[in-house]
């Protein structure tokens, strides 16, 4: 076997992909996503969100 690996029937260049970026859960914190590579393994963290906290707004009037 020589080289890389193809794989026939599938689009590949420019814009071949659009659209079809996958979407993760809605409770993520997509600010704080880490990834490292470390000795040949990939890890990648995903921290969950804060959940939003009821608070009290005071009128005064």
């Amino acid at each position: 076997m020589t080289g890389g690996a193809n794989r026939p029937g599938r689009p590949c260049g420019p814009g071949a992909c659009r659209g079809t970026r996958p979407r993760g859960p809605p409770n993520v914190d997509t600010e704080h996503i880490t990834a490292e590579l470390a000795g040949g393994v990939l890890t990648v963290r995903v921290p969950k969100a804060r959940k939003a906290e009821p608070h009290r707004i005071e009128i005064t009037g």
